[in-house]
């Protein structure tokens, strides 16, 4: 699927100075209504105002957002800017790089429990969901990956006087298995990739001297 299919969009805007520009980056992020605001390095402005044409040094943002998403990003940017009548600019996206997701997220809790003997018992687990993308700038549906659910998890032992530990531990739990890199050489007809790896185990001690 293109970007330009899935609805993204580039919105570019200016404010008059750095710090506006990082508090409007910072309330559209944490307002969830762009996945990325880029501030860039400021700039001169030559424009025609009211009749006069007039020069100002700006602060120009890049957002990154969606269609479906376009019109509360607008109203809030349009809330939140110093302008009385701000730059607002949107256009689509025709391609993106592969192997860049619609949506990854993480989580990873951590749990330490003390014993009676001074030692103590970590527990850490780590779960990353990765929504589907593509492999090659081609973006051919050979190496496709599927959206993946990772999980991997240890057990960590502390000795009372802090001298050594003991861990053991697994990675991919789940034992997914989807394509990491690929190639598509259509004119030679030849289609290759790298799977990921298998579930593993492992342990570690370690000492400290």
């Amino acid at each position: 699927m293109s970007a330009e299919a899935a609805g993204v969009l580039l919105v570019f805007s200016s404010l008059p100075d750095e710090a506006a520009a990082q508090k409007l980056a910072r309330h559209l992020v944490d307002a969830k209504l762009a996945a990325c605001v880029n501030v860039l390095s400021p700039c001169i402005s030559t424009y025609r105002w009211r009749g006069a044409v007039e020069e100002a040094r700006e602060v120009p943002v890049i957002i990154k957002t969606t269609s479906a998403g376009y019109p509360a990003l607008e109203a809030a940017i349009r809330d939140n800017h110093p302008y009385e009548l701000p730059e607002i600019v949107a256009v689509p996206l025709a391609r993106g790089l592969p192997k860049t997701p619609k949506w990854k997220f993480n989580i990873s809790p951590r749990y330490e429990m003390n014993l009676a003997n001074g030692g103590s018992v970590v527990l850490l687990a780590d779960y990353t969901h990765t929504d589907k993308m593509k492999n090659d700038t081609e973006g051919s549906y050979l190496l496709d990956r599927p959206s993946t659910d990772q999980v991997n998890a240890s057990v960590t032992y502390n000795e009372p006087q802090g001298k050594w530990s003991a861990t053991v531990g697994g990675t991919n739990l789940s034992d997914e298995r989807y394509l990491t890199t690929g190639q598509a050489q259509l004119a030679g007809g030849q289609v290759y990739g790298t799977y990921s790896r298998p579930r593993e185990w492992y342990a570690r001690i370690g000492v400290k001297f």
